[in-house]
């Protein structure tokens, strides 16, 4: 849980939760690992990694640990390049684990869909 606080390269400018929705919005720096090795010249944020920052965003706001369960279903859009700013907006079932979700830059969604989280200890 604690991994998205120590991560180099990602700023979180703000993140909360109320009931069952969570919001956050952060800033990727250029010196984030998960840009490198993507694709050699252009640096691009690869779909495990946005997956994985959902999920982390989520242990976060929750104070939980959770693993990525079932992938219900995902769409992958805009790509997410060094230097954008982003919005997590989600709505979590957390008796269920059910996360329906979106990733955004902007007005363009990088990723959005529905994912099941299974609570670790």
């Amino acid at each position: 849980m604690a991994w998205l606080d120590e991560k180099k390269g990602i700023e979180i400018l703000e993140i909360g939760k109320r009931g069952e929705n969570i919001f956050a919005s952060l800033k990727l720096e250029k010196d984030l690992d998960f840009f490198n090795g993507h694709f050699p010249k252009i640096a691009i944020l690869p779909a495990a990694a946005q997956l994985e920052i959902v999920v982390a965003l989520v242990e976060k706001a929750s104070a939980t640990s959770f693993r990525l369960g079932k992938v219900e279903r995902v769409k992958f859009g805009s790509k997410v390049r060094p230097g954008d700013k982003l919005s997590f907006r989600a709505r979590f079932e957390q008796e269920k684990g059910r996360l329906d979700f979106t990733l955004a830059h902007g007005l363009a969604k990088a990723c959005s869909g529905i994912i099941f989280l299974e609570q670790t200890k």
